[in-house]
């Protein structure tokens, strides 16, 4: 709910003011978490304000091209208004078609489609104006003495009305239905599907098997659409607390044609020391309309010497072709986190303390005028300017997978079994941006254009003043990801007749675990080094990545027909990936409790009932999250940060 700071231009010559009594008022907020800023223009002899104020002479920022005029901040919230509100709805439909039927014994098809349509409409409400508010901050007294604004006198914008925030209570209701704006937003994606496929026993065999060699092959065909349209506000970027522009897809698509077969071939069967043996092979080439074509293919192998004992291990290559979001979003301005520039602060032996220890060579290669070197050039909510969007340019990504895994069942424990399968990734030519963090850093450290001629500093020096302050961070292809860890599923499932309870149905108890060992990102090969964000958050390894997390489940079936189920959801404990340390820079581990109840009416009906985070546990906060993956001091696409979730339905079969 933070509201845009002003960026005023204050006339020395008029009446002084003191932003520091303001902030004893109460009505501003600490500057130190100023969330971003909008221009305008306040001259200290405006009518609201109290002629006994004044002025700090010691900005940080240059005087304007005006020498009457020097730039101020107003750092406040709209409380009269209640706080910014985003209302995000959907609506989905989705239809599936298909037959299937017998072509010879042995042999089938399998001929299918799908259409899939979301749709999507936001309002954000109370934001404010950019250029309501330039009008409703510039007042004067009318021919009667009264005070207003001075587009009503000049005839401008006769609805003006002044925003009164020099005064406590001076904020009026016509005041803010003035300055409030609704942001509209209405989009649409479709995705269609026709696939046709063929599968059958070959009859073909190895002497040392018992069951034949089985295959499918088929073809595939997909379409994928976007388009959405906004308001012409949002689109402007006049709302004071979006950061820049949301922009509109135009109505864009691409589609796919693929041909793929498929094959499972036992070698072994029945063998000493030899249970089954077996092999899996896959093949896929898809062909994009947007100008290139992927192979993708797997051999995977599993053997068991015994009946309880399976090991497996697989090799995949995969092609990941580009969204139409990644293709065709509009490209606008938006917020990343950094602590400070690098080029702002004190000067000590040459080196501006504010961030890296910067030169003034250095500084020049990112478009910095010499007089503002060692000046503040910090964002004082920690949050900078960035241009993202699509790039209907970009290549499919492509990765190779290991695995290797273990599945024991053992025979002296019915019911029981453990998987432990451990993966290995690598993705090259990684759909992503160059991070702004490292755009500045490497063109700081390198003056490679590469990476310079993604900076733009503004005429104030700074990258997020002003909407000319950016760093250039649209989707292309970088560089690559990799990732190692552990996947862990136990399972146990036992009737309670064991434990003499014969009248009281079964239990079945489960664990899903993941240990990850990496999560290395090199941001572009040979020019930037890996880094490790197992463990972290935030700045360039974006939402959590705890070490270890599992969801444990066990689940009663009553002979009822009534199943009652508790889950537990750990998360394991993350740390602020950067060099800044706050006291709040770490996520302690967060446990959730989860409880459902299903119960079966008969055979067309099941009723359901549950809650999630029944506890009620807030989602862990921090001051670190911000613009990109986090929302609301928090990242609820991992924690809940709605708390208590309560549902119920009903699937009725006919």
């Amino acid at each position: 709910t933070l509201t845009r700071d002003l960026v005023g231009a204050a006339r020395r010559d008029a009446a002084p003011l003191d932003l520091m009594v303001m902030l004893e008022t109460g009505e501003l907020r600490d500057p130190a978490l100023i969330h971003k800023v909008a221009a305008t223009a306040i001259g200290c002899g405006a009518p609201a304000l109290a002629a006994s104020t004044t002025i700090n002479p010691d900005t940080g920022l240059p005087f304007l091209a005006d020498p009457n005029v020097v730039p101020l901040y107003i750092g406040r919230r709209n409380v009269e208004g209640g706080g910014r509100q985003d209302s995000i709805s959907s609506s989905s439909l989705r239809g599936v078609f298909g037959v299937r039927g017998e072509i010879v014994e042995g042999w089938s098809y399998d001929v299918s489609g799908v259409y899939a349509t979301v749709n999507l409409a936001r309002n954000y409400k109370n934001d404010f104006s950019n250029e309501r508010l330039a009008r409703a901050t510039d007042a004067v007294r009318d021919a009667n003495g009264n005070i207003v604004c001075r587009s009503v006198v000049d005839g401008t914008d006769p609805n003006c009305v002044v925003w009164n925030i020099f005064q406590p209570g001076g904020v009026t209701q016509q005041a803010l239905d003035y300055l409030q704006v609704p942001l509209l937003q209405d989009g649409n994606t479709v995705q269609q599907t026709v696939t046709a496929s063929i599968q059958g026993d070959t009859g073909i065999k190895f002497p040392t098997a018992k069951e034949t060699i089985k295959t499918s092959f088929g073809v595939e065909y997909r379409s994928e659409g976007i388009d959405a349209v906004v308001s012409s506000n949002f689109a402007s970027g006049d709302g004071a607390g979006q950061g820049g522009p949301t922009l509109p897809f135009p109505p864009a698509d691409f589609d796919i044609l693929d041909v793929f077969m498929e094959g499972q071939i036992p070698i072994l069967q029945d063998l000493p020391g030899a249970e089954s043996l077996s092999a899996d092979v896959a093949f896929r080439r898809s062909s994009y309309s947007t100008g290139f074509d992927t192979n993708t293919y797997k051999l995977g192998l599993a053997y068991a010497p015994v009946s309880s004992i399976k090991a497996r291990a697989s090799y995949q290559r995969a092609a990941r072709g580009a969204t139409v979001i990644e293709l065709f979003t509009g490209q606008g301005l938006g917020l990343y986190d950094r602590d400070n520039d690098p080029c702002g602060g004190a000067i000590v032996n040459g080196r501006a303390q504010g961030g890296t220890g910067a030169t003034l060579e250095q500084c020049r290669r990112t478009g910095l005028a010499d007089s503002r070197f060692g000046a503040n050039l910090d964002s004082p909510a920690g949050q900078y300017n960035q241009l993202t969007g699509g790039n209907p340019n970009l290549d499919p990504e492509t990765s190779d997978t290991y695995t290797l895994g273990l599945v024991f069942t053992p025979t002296f424990l019915d019911g029981f079994s453990l998987s432990l399968d451990y993966f290995d990734i690598e993705v090259e030519d990684y759909i992503s941006t160059v991070s702004p963090i490292t755009a500045l850093d490497q063109c700081l450290e390198t003056g490679q254009a590469l990476f310079c001629d993604l900076v733009q500093r503004d005429s104030l020096g700074t990258l997020w003043a002003t909407s000319d302050a950016r760093i250039i961070a649209t989707n292309v292809n970088t560089g690559s990801l990799a990732t190692k860890g552990v996947d862990i599923n136990v399972n146990y499932a036992f009737d309670l007749a064991a434990f003499g309870l014969e009248k009281y149905g079964s239990v079945t108890a489960n664990l899903v675990g993941t240990y990850l060992q990496e999560l290395e990102i090199i941001e572009l090969p040979g020019v930037t080094d890996p880094y490790d964000c197992v463990g972290t958050y935030g700045a360039q390894c974006g939402t959590p990545t705890p070490e270890w997390r599992h969801k444990a489940r066990v689940q009663w079936d009553t002979p009822w027909n009534l199943g009652l189920a508790a889950t537990w959801r750990h998360f394991g404990s993350v740390k602020f990936f950067g060099t800044t340390v706050p006291v709040n820079s770490e996520f302690d581990a967060q446990n959730y409790l989860d409880l459902a109840a299903t119960y079966q009416l008969n055979d067309t009906a099941n009723f359901r009932i549950g809650a999630n985070n029944v506890l009620d546990k807030e989602p862990p906060l921090s001051s670190l999250v911000g613009a990109g993956f986090g929302n609301g001091n928090t990242y609820p696409q991992v924690y809940d940060a709605l708390g208590r979730y309560v549902f119920m339905g009903v699937t009725l079969d006919f």
